[in-house]
């Protein structure tokens, strides 16, 4: 659902309108359940948005698969004009970049059916029959798990650490696509990128300082060892090796002293 919500909101941001109506196919993220043969009841996503942007809303009929226009083609046609010629990329950053500077180009393009108009003419005529456009809408999945013994909390099977004072507390996330971010009285306590396997773990070092500082000897072969900056590991296999209690304070020093990146 968070990931419905977020392409919507990216899609009004981006284009700084919103639609007046917009026709869903029966998809489930859409349809909580049919109500007698014609009738569809949304979800409380859709009906977030709905509110919050000021848009109808419509379903087409089951199978019929001529309502939906030419959507389905048209994504088939953007995933053959990009990612045929490039599928690799370092980051989703760079791959979201990459599939916009695809679309810009494909939206330049005049059009024989449409008067030798462009994509962006034609959906500038639309803009006078679209409504105003507000602030984006915080489309997180909203939970408070209870922090475990591991200073772990569990979405979708996989876990993410927290700093290891709020062990045994509720904590308040926030659950978007990519990324999950914890608070506990106000106050943002952690981030994590959002895993997208089964039972995987994101553990970070920093959470761990307090526990590591009275068990020096357990950092080494830690979880969080293994996943933090290699610029730390290297530093620690460098300089600190059989030196824990050193490192731990360096560490410390750099947490306090809000350096987010090591040199």
């Amino acid at each position: 659902s968070e990931c419905f919500q977020e392409s919507h909101a990216l899609f009004f941001e981006h284009i700084g309108q919103v639609y007046r109506t917009i026709v869903y196919d029966n998809m489930k993220v859409a349809v909580k359940k049919f109500v007698g043969p014609t009738e569809k009841e949304p979800t409380e996503a859709l009906l977030k948005m709905s509110i919050y942007y000021g848009f109808d809303f419509r379903f087409c009929n089951v199978r019929s698969g001529n309502e939906k226009g030419h959507v389905e083609r048209s994504v088939e046609v953007v995933r053959r004009k990009a990612f045929c010629k490039n599928d690799n990329f370092k980051s989703l950053e760079e791959a979201n970049e990459y599939i916009m500077e695809t679309c810009n180009k494909l939206n330049d393009i005049p059009q024989k059916l449409r008067n030798m108009k462009t994509a962006k003419e034609i959906l500038n005529e639309e803009r006078t029959h679209m409504g105003p456009y507000i602030a984006k809408l915080d489309t997180a999945r909203i939970e408070e798990p209870r922090v475990d013994k591991y200073s772990t909390f569990s979405v979708n099977t996989c876990r993410y650490s927290v700093p290891d004072m709020y062990v045994g507390k509720r904590i308040f996330i926030k659950i978007y696509s990519n990324d999950i971010v914890c608070f506990s009285e106000g106050k943002k306590i952690a981030c994590h990128e959002r895993k997208l396997g089964f039972y995987e773990w994101s553990i970070k070092l920093e959470h761990y300082l307090n526990t590591f500082k009275r068990k020096p000897g357990s950092l080494a072969s830690s979880t969080a060892m293994l996943q933090a900056d290699p610029r730390i590991q290297s530093i620690y296999d460098t300089y600190y090796s059989k030196k824990e209690k050193d490192f731990i304070e360096l560490l410390l020093f750099i947490g306090e002293s809000n350096i987010s990146t090591v040199q």
